[in-house]
């Protein structure tokens, strides 16, 4: 175990600087949610390879199997719509998501 004598960082005492309230979006009739990916586990975030694999962390398994199915398709279109403001609405950078930060 490491010395305890000099902490350049506790992670213990830390609080975050900004919260945001989930992501809401209504398609065919459903309204679905979706929370802060910074509030995820960093674990979950390695599995996440593309923009919309946030969706497998962020949504509710009901809305997940929705989204899959032949009822909830959607155009690329409006799913390239949706990921701009769910990355917009919870301030993050296009450019650094696809590297998982």
């Amino acid at each position: 175990m490491a010395s305890t004598d000099h902490i350049d960082l506790d992670l213990d005492s830390l609080e975050r600087d900004v919260t945001y309230k989930p992501f809401v979006f209504g398609w065919k009739g459903r309204t679905i949610s979706l929370s802060d990916p910074a509030e995820l586990d960093f674990r979950q975030l390695l599995e996440v390879e593309t923009p919309i694999g946030f969706l497998k962390f962020t949504a509710s398994q009901e809305d997940r199997d929705f989204l899959a199915s032949d009822e909830g398709w959607m155009e690329s279109w409006r799913l390239n719509k949706l990921i701009e403001k769910y990355y917009r609405h919870f301030g993050i950078d296009p450019g650094r998501a696809k590297l998982g930060i």
